[in-house]
């Protein structure tokens, strides 16, 4: 070789470094060779070389695409150097696969890889060149595809079924014909599984079946159905055979098989109409029958209703030598029912004949037959038909007959229905009335004319009546045809009235009392409405009162009165005119009608003097917010005219029950309140008594010390412990917020929880208080303390929040508290307000794993048939219950009851508030299940109960 370069000199360098590197490159089995940056040789192993003919003269010292492998291949030079350029520029191996030839003139194939070497300082040194012979390996892959392919060609062409699959189920071939079946193509089903395609409930037994194949039984066939396009179903039949490797291992399955849809729908089609056609003969209201054309009517065959309308079993009338059919048509009916028939037959269509027939009970009842003539081979010409008794019917349309001519001639409309409400008949005066064409009505439902001002109860209570005194009697809103919405005075009586059967049909009569509707309305309004305002009067406003107390105890809430007198409303009058009074009058009523609440009353008692009734009041407190938002209606001026009028008003509260449940008290004693805001400045509001005009101050304070609370963190969390009654093991501590107010001390939950939840800061603090409890949670369980499961109590407001179940997953992922690590207790109160939605919130709660309590139980009103179905895991039975254990009985007889019903719905139940051990063995001989109280422990801080329930366990 010519002078060594600088690149050579670092070879030999790296070669006489170790004798090892030149033992490994020369016994390499793969080809390897070194080149110099220009592509020159500089070695080759030898082990290679000898392999296919060659010596290291045919490549040393020669550029690599002038080596002896590629000297009648030209184009190599291009290839080569556009190779050793990319290995250089990328810096990375070239992997290429290769053709070259052998020393005997043989064209071989390689796997070939080209690396660039650098020195430290990243420059080239040279090149490495790798390459492993795979001819012999190419030659058998492709004798193995062109077998394969023979193979596949041939089994492609198959008119059947072919599937083969592992015996994990995955499919590792398929022919057309599979393909085609399913409409998906070879490359989507090869590598999925084979019982996708076959129905849940088919795979089971086609599972069983294939593992129970084996060397002795390598095959069985079998019939199930698949899953076509379209979600489709079909049936196929498959033989199924077992393939074995040389140990006798199943290394996968065959199963060929055909189409037997068409057929199996045919089977079940017949299958399906012969049953349909049983259970319809089954069902009719009347006799299917096949007689001898002869004047016996001899009977070949009678269906099963046979004895219900005739009296007689279809087995005596076909048997009998006495009683033939003939003989129970009516004498004077035979000879017309046997003309019928015959010239029916003569003419070769089918026949229909009334007749009377006599009942085996000794009654004449009307029978429809209906028939024609068919041909057998067995008995010749025989009638098949169907008989219906019509009694019913036929009646009902003589009495309805003899009925016309009494209500054409009526004044008042009436209204001629079938059972089903459809109109049969109108008279002209329906028509006057209604504005209806008779035609227009006749087969239209009497829904037609309903207005839609009654709601379903009305209808349902109306019907209900009919059904159990065949007739109702009441006013009714109806609608024209030209939409006008009249009253009227309805009468409806059943026709063929008998308790607990169908009427035959139902006559509605009416008369149109729209001119009496309008006087009476006109008369009320001035009995009872203020001209100036149209706000109700005193008498009114009394009677409202009066109602709205009876509902309130009915409903154990509370009413408020409010008294409300205009200050200084005299002065306007003298300086400005009665008339500017009257407006401004008439202004005030309508602002205090926009400010208060749907369903409550306002009323103008008399002069300057407003009275207002609040339903549904829950605590005195709630009726702050309702009189200062009134008051807010006089801080804004009023125009009249040109005069820019600025006027206050004193209100005086009484509240019902505390102050009275008697309308005329309440009244008096609000006027009494409403003089003492006055002489406190007025301007104001003031309560019947001091104490609740305090409760009230105390209300006010709260709410506006609520929202600084939470910013400035004055709430804190306290777990009381829940022990399972049997061995104390604990259960779970229940998250309870208290408030330390920096002036007022420690402030009792019952006094801010309410107004929290009234004033929606309930969602803040809730929230906060679940993220607290979380979060404590997080650390117990990384210092292995055992608390169970904390229960956090959730008020209908977060509840009703559509965020609020993705607010509590989001808190547990963000604190890395785990779901089932969490309780939920919420009231029954919620529960019953909208059972389904509480159905639906509790089941996304339930669905992550978090355990559901029902807290407060028993002071509300469940019905069993919602708390079946709530996916909740314990009831809590209130500590109202439990308090005066053991001397009250009723309290004592609740609580069993709450046992007892936890243990048949399968729910845990505590009892919380159990402050003494005789009530603690009271529950446990009723079997409840878990307790909490200050008998066990008080609500804890975190610090409290961690040390708590160390000195358990040392215990």
């Amino acid at each position: 070789m010519a002078q060594m370069t600088n690149d050579s000199k670092f070879l030999e360098k790296l070669k006489n470094s170790s004798d090892l590197f030149e033992i490994v490159f020369d016994h390499q089995f793969q080809f390897m060779a070194i080149l110099e940056p220009d592509g020159r040789v500089i070695s080759v192993n030898q082990v290679a070389l000898s392999q296919q003919g060659y010596t290291r003269e045919d490549f040393v010292g020669r550029y690599f695409w002038e080596s002896a492998s590629w000297r009648h291949l030209p184009d190599w030079e291009a290839i080569w150097k556009k190779r050793l350029k990319a290995a250089y520029e990328n810096r990375s191996p070239i992997f290429t696969d290769d053709v070259y030839e052998a020393h005997d003139g043989s064209i071989r194939h390689a796997d070939a890889v080209t690396i660039a070497l650098f020195d430290s300082d990243g420059k080239l040194n040279g090149y490495l060149i790798q390459a492993i012979d795979k001819t012999d390996k190419a030659i058998a892959e492709k004798a193995l595809r062109e077998s394969e392919q023979r193979y596949r060609g041939v089994v492609e062409d198959f008119p059947i079924m072919i599937c083969t699959y592992k015996p994990g189920g995955e499919i590792i071939f398929v022919n057309q014909s599979y393909c085609k079946l399913f409409g998906r193509t070879s490359e989507d089903l090869v590598g999925s599984n084979f019982l996708d395609l076959i129905p849940e409930g088919d795979r089971p037994a086609l599972i069983s079946n294939i593992s129970g194949l084996n060397t002795s039984k390598p095959t069985f066939v079998n019939e199930h159905r698949v899953i076509l396009p379209g979600d489709n179903i079909g049936w196929q039949r498959w033989t199924n055979r077992a393939i074995f490797n040389r140990q006798g291992e199943i290394e996968s399955y065959q199963s060929i098989g055909e189409d037997i849809t068409q057929r199996m729908i045919q089977e079940r089609a017949l299958e399906s109409s012969e049953a349909q056609l049983s259970t319809l003969i089954g069902n009719l209201p009347g006799v299917a029958f096949q007689c001898l054309n002869n004047r016996n009517w001899t009977m070949l065959y009678l269906s099963d209703r046979c004895e219900e309308i005739f009296g007689y079993t279809a087995e005596s009338l076909i048997k009998s030598r006495y009683c033939s059919y003939a003989q129970l048509i009516e004498p004077g009916y035979r000879e017309y029912v046997w003309a019928a028939v015959q010239n029916s037959l003569k003419t070769q269509t089918p026949y229909k004949v009334l007749y009377k027939l006599k009942h085996s009970s000794g009654e004449s009842r009307w029978m429809e037959e209906q028939g024609r003539g068919v041909s057998t081979d067995s008995t010749g010409l025989t009638i098949e038909g169907y008989i219906e008794d019509v009694t019913e019917r036929i009646e009902a349309e003589n009495r309805l007959n003899q009925a016309a001519a009494v209500f054409r001639s009526t004044g008042e409309g009436v209204a001629i229905t079938d059972q089903n409400g459809t109109i049969v008949d109108v008279n002209e005066a329906f028509t006057k009335i209604t504005g209806f064409d008779r035609d227009e009505v006749i087969g239209k439902n009497t829904r037609i004319l309903q207005s839609g001002k009654h709601d379903i109860a009305f209808y349902e209570n109306m019907w209900e009546q009919i059904q159990k005194h065949g007739h109702w009697r009441g006013e009714v809103w109806n609608r024209a045809k030209s939409g006008t919405i009249y009253p009227e005075i309805l009468t409806i009586s059943a026709i063929d009235f008998k308790k607990g059967q169908q009427p035959s049909g139902y006559v509605g009569v009416f008369a149109d009392i729209t001119s009496l509707k309008e006087t009476e309305a006109r008369l009320d309004h001035l009995a009872h409405y203020d001209a100036l305002t149209e706000l109700p009067n005193r008498l009114l406003f009394r009677e409202r009162l009066i109602h709205s107390l009876l509902m309130s105890e009915r409903k154990k809430t509370k009413v408020a009165v409010l008294f409300l007198d205009l200050d200084r409303f005299k002065n306007i009058n003298d300086t400005l005119g009665h008339g500017v009074g009257d407006i401004l009058l008439a202004e005030i009523a309508s602002r205090l009608r926009h400010v208060v609440r749907m369903g409550d009353t306002v009323g103008r008692i008399s002069g300057d003097e407003f009275c207002l009734i609040l339903e549904d009041i829950q605590d005195v407190t709630d009726v702050v917010p309702i009189v200062e938002k009134i008051l807010s209606v006089f801080s804004q001026t009023i125009q009249i005219n040109s005069h820019m009028l600025q006027i206050s008003a004193s209100i005086g509260v009484a509240i019902s029950p505390d102050n009275s449940n008697d309308a005329d008290a309440l009244l008096s004693f609000s006027d009494s309140a409403m003089y003492e805001a006055k002489e406190a400045g007025r301007n104001t509001y003031k309560f019947y008594t001091a104490e609740m005009t305090q409760q009230a101050l105390e209300h006010s304070f709260v709410q506006s010390a609520l929202r600084d609370a939470l910013e400035q963190s004055q709430f804190f969390v306290t777990y009381q412990p829940q022990l399972r009654i049997k061995d104390y093991s604990m259960v779970g501590v229940e998250a309870l917020v208290r408030w330390q107010h920096p002036e007022r001390g420690l402030i009792p939950p019952d006094s801010f929880i309410p107004i929290a939840e009234n004033s929606g800061l309930i969602r803040e603090l809730g929230a906060w208080i679940l993220r607290t409890a979380c979060e404590q949670g997080v650390q117990w369980l990384n210092e292995q303390v055992n608390f169970g499961r904390i229960y956090v109590n959730v008020s209908a407001t977060q509840l009703h929040d559509e965020s609020f179940t993705e607010a509590v997953i989001m808190c547990l992922k963000e604190t890395g508290f785990p779901a089932e690590k969490l309780g939920l207790e919420v009231t029954e109160s919620f529960i019953m307000k909208d059972p389904q939605h509480a159905i639906n919130v509790l089941s996304s709660f339930k669905e992550i794993g978090i355990e559901l309590a029902i807290d407060d139980f028993g002071t509300g009103y469940s019905s069993l048939s919602y708390l079946k179905q709530l996916p909740i895991d314990k009831l809590k039975i209130d500590q109202s219950f439990i308090r005066d254990i053991p001397d009250d009985p009723n309290d004592m007889a609740i609580a069993e009851a709450v046992i007892a019903m936890g243990k048949a719905l399968n729910l845990e139940v505590i009892a919380e508030g159990v402050e003494s051990q005789i009530q603690a063995d009271f529950l446990l001989d009723k079997e409840c299940t878990e307790v909490q109280g200050y008998l066990y422990a008080h609500p804890l801080t975190a610090d409290a109960f961690s040390e708590w329930e160390k000195q358990r366990d040392i215990k």
